[in-house]
């Protein structure tokens, strides 16, 4: 596979946001050199170099990487899709929400069928087991992860969360976790997905500073080649010039205006493309230090999350810690206030990478991206926008940008409430406050592991 080159983008402390690549070939060919070439155009000097990671760098990441598939209620042919296109040397793990036990049972059969006959290695869990949800408060986990009837809640954030905790707990061995949604209708766009992940960890790990290693703090996301909609026009066919989706728009928008009013984008208008991105991996060494949010917020807290442990880091370190956040370039603090304090962070990359293939998926209604693109603002509504208000750490005229942006998104809000005819129930708040759960290094992993191996649930494997 072959990408431009992602350049820094935007630096929010130790969180580096790099400029979106794009994939160029699918296939960049075979070379016995370095793990990674870079290219430039044998005729100009002044062309952007390109980079390019062997097959062999690439299946060596893909050896060390669990693909977890969030499922509900899924077409079995849709999910068969998005198996045949998961790389060979990947393990992969599914999430199942569906309701019908039997589907649960028609899915893991058809993950059996999958994996079996070419020795592949796959587990399937679902989501609502009474044993996963034992094993999980018996680890630690916070008791908000649970509904009444004591289970994991049925979100898509949740069952994410219970598929990370799983493969942490029973894979120790793995470097990086990714993600696939499991309605994407052509095998090949998953495929490249993979190719993706893997491409983005290769490159950091080749270019990046001198002491990197397998657990530096990494996650690659993906911005889709397209999103094909339906023609207008009656003619049946499909528009593949859709940039983005109706929700990433809108989320990606309030994300960058956050980065601009931090000060930390240079300007820049269209620094995150990926707020909303599904599709994406990290390392497992972040993996394990992320705060995570519940149902359709989990993608966009990333970025809120990122952002927050600048400020929590900020506050709470000692004088004798690190560099000051002056020396680091924290953009909005006051100098005055914190030249006292340090950062305890290690550095975080955030890769964004555009893919060649489209996304084509189910379709989904207005309510639907409406609630989605709602929880991404409630994300930055409710957490990130009050620590920068209210932080006596951030400089009066980043404080009062922040107050014009809240005031800006609550009257984006109305106005959209007023064009669908919705109304906010009394006493409830503009936006929806999505749950925040804690870092899953806070779990016992040991304790998990040992519960889930030793009780009958509905976890089962195959190829180990």
């Amino acid at each position: 596979m072959r990408i431009t080159n992602p350049f820094p983008g935007a630096t929010i402390g130790l969180t580096t946001i790099m400029r979106e690549a794009s994939v160029l070939e699918l296939d960049a060919g075979y070379h016995p050199g370095p793990p990674i070439r870079r290219l430039s155009h044998q005729d100009s000097d002044e062309a952007p170099a390109t980079f390019a990671p062997s097959p062999s760098a690439l299946y060596a990441i893909h050896a060390f990487m669990v693909l977890i598939i969030p499922c509900k209620n899924e077409d079995p042919s849709t999910l068969l899709g998005v198996l045949q296109g998961i790389p060979h040397p990947c393990t992969i793990l599914l999430v199942s929400a569906s309701r019908d036990p039997a589907q649960y049972d028609a899915e893991a059969a058809l993950l059996r069928d999958f994996c079996r006959p070419g020795g592949r290695r796959g587990l399937a869990i679902h989501q609502r087991d009474p044993v996963a949800s034992a094993a999980l408060a018996a680890a630690g986990m916070a008791p908000s992860l649970f509904d009444y009837a004591g289970a994991v809640r049925t979100g898509k954030g949740e069952g994410m969360i219970l598929g990370t905790a799983v493969a942490l707990a029973l894979f120790p061995e793995l470097r990086y976790v990714g993600f696939l949604d499991a309605d994407a209708k052509m095998p090949g766009a998953p495929h490249e997905y993979c190719r993706v992940y893997a491409t983005g960890f290769a490159l950091h790990h080749a270019t990046s500073r001198p002491h990197k290693n397998d657990d530096d703090d990494v996650m690659v996301r993906i911005r889709w080649g397209s999103k094909p909609k339906p023609r207008k026009d009656g003619s049946g066919g499909l528009d593949f010039g859709v940039a983005e989706g109706r929700s990433s728009r809108i989320v990606n928008e309030w994300m960058n205006r956050f980065v601009r009013a931090a000060g930390g984008g240079g300007g820049e208008d269209k620094i995150i493309t990926t707020g909303n991105a599904g599709e994406h991996a990290m390392t497992m060494s972040l993996a394990r230090k992320l705060q995570l949010a519940g149902g359709y917020a989990i993608e966009p807290f990333h970025f809120v999350d990122l952002f927050m442990r600048q400020m929590r880091a900020t506050a709470a370190a000692s004088a004798s810690a690190c560099p000051s956040p002056a020396s680091l370039g924290v953009p909005g603090y006051d100098s005055d206030v914190v030249d006292t304090l340090h950062l305890s962070l290690s550095p975080i990359q955030v890769v964004q990478i555009k893919t060649i293939n489209a996304h084509i998926h189910r379709e989904t209604d207005d309510a639907h991206v409406r609630n989605m693109w709602k929880m991404g603002l409630g994300t930055l509504y409710h957490h990130l926008l009050p620590q920068y208000i209210q932080s006596p750490y951030v400089r009066q005229d980043v404080a009062e940008r922040m107050l014009r942006l809240r005031a800006d998104m609550e009257a984006f809000v109305e106005e959209n409430n007023r064009e669908f005819s919705e109304t906010t129930p009394k006493g409830q708040p503009l936006l929806p406050e999505p749950r925040v759960y804690p870092a899953l290094e806070t779990l016992d992993m040991e304790v998990l592991r040992k519960t889930l191996e030793s009780s009958r649930g509905s976890l089962v494997r195959f190829g180990f």
